[in-house]
């Protein structure tokens, strides 16, 4: 059992090492091949859907010839006249020159009217070539405090749980048996009920009218599997992990957009000084009242799908599974 542990917090250490490495250490390699300082964004407002969504990964490409920037480009710049670093993500209405300097007028497709200022081409950051909705929660949101605290409390908790729940040796090999005896459709219902919990990232494009209700089918589904999960997989590491990989993954950002699109609390809400996108390097500070608002939400949302987990999958550890199937 100890040496399954290492096996496991080895994985998670890598796990954690990857998602470092995929957000700030490739950060590094696609400033050099994309041309750009900020290859990659996170939309933090609604001022440009629906073409790109709250929550949204941006990419982007440096433009090395502002001629090839037409009207219809959507561009990143920072906000003229701010004097923090505050980005702002609008599509060029116009294009124009005044003396020697090609400038270019925005909007954001969500505002009713056209942005005040002119840009600078020199000031341009990039231009937008693509979207990844709704997986830039998760960089957000690992940026808060919360997030902190939330990561580290699933570190530990994978690290301890051999001493937080201790297993019963003679209990659980009583129980595997009739685990196994279940047959095939407990295993394939869970797994079905997992990909179902998937299905808001590609339905995000064709089903904008009912998201809500897609989201809240989503949670349904993730709360389903927190009870068949532990039972539906022999092995307790296994299900541990593979309930940890998406609760973190997936449906903490299907969450956070079900929040905003509630309560109207978007991201750019939870801190000081954040126009319309931020880039996925920064530490964000300066929390406001409503990130507070929205992470008690979030707790009142997630918390008990994470206790119902954790309580079946004690109970099976404990070789007293809640159902007997």
């Amino acid at each position: 059992m100890n040496e399954s542990r290492t096996v496991e917090s080895i994985k998670l250490i890598i796990l954690y090492a990857l998602l470092f490495l995929g957000t700030f250490g490739g950060f590094f390699i696609l400033k050099g091949l994309t041309g750009t300082e900020y290859p990659i964004m996170v939309v933090v407002s609604e001022s440009m859907e629906p073409a790109l969504g709250v929550g949204d990964y941006i990419l982007l490409q440096g433009v090395v010839d502002v001629d090839s920037i037409n009207v219809g480009d959507i561009i990143v710049f920072p906000k003229p006249g701010s004097s923090s670093n505050e980005y702002v993500v609008h599509r060029v209405i116009e294009k124009f020159s005044m003396g020697r300097t090609l400038f270019f007028r925005t909007k954001g497709d969500n505002n009713p009217v056209p942005d005040w200022w002119k840009i600078p081409a020199y000031s341009i950051i990039g231009k937008v070539y693509g979207r990844i909705p709704l997986i830039g929660y998760f960089s957000l949101f690992e940026r808060t405090s919360g997030g902190v605290l939330t990561i580290i409390v699933l570190v530990c908790l994978v690290f301890f749980i051999d001493y937080i729940i201790p297993p019963s040796e003679a209990e659980m090999m009583e129980a595997y048996p009739r685990v196994e005896n279940q047959g095939r459709t407990l295993y394939y219902l869970t797994i079905g009920l997992l990909i179902l919990s998937v299905l808001p990232y590609p339905l995000f494009f064709f089903l904008k009218d009912q998201w809500i209700l897609v989201e809240v089918f989503t949670l349904l589904c993730w709360y389903t599997c927190d009870l068949l999960l532990p039972l539906a997989l022999r092995d307790e590491e296994n299900s541990l992990m593979l309930w940890l990989f998406h609760f973190v993954l997936l449906i903490l950002p299907v969450g956070t957009d079900l929040i905003y699109r509630f309560t109207g609390i978007r991201p750019r809400d939870w801190w000081r000084n954040v126009r319309g996108t931020v880039p996925i390097t920064w530490f964000l500070t300066g929390e406001t009242r409503h990130y507070y608002i929205y992470l008690s939400t979030l707790g009142l949302l997630l918390i008990p799908g994470c206790i119902l987990f954790f309580f079946s999958w004690g109970k099976k550890r404990r070789g007293q599974p809640l159902l007997k199937v």
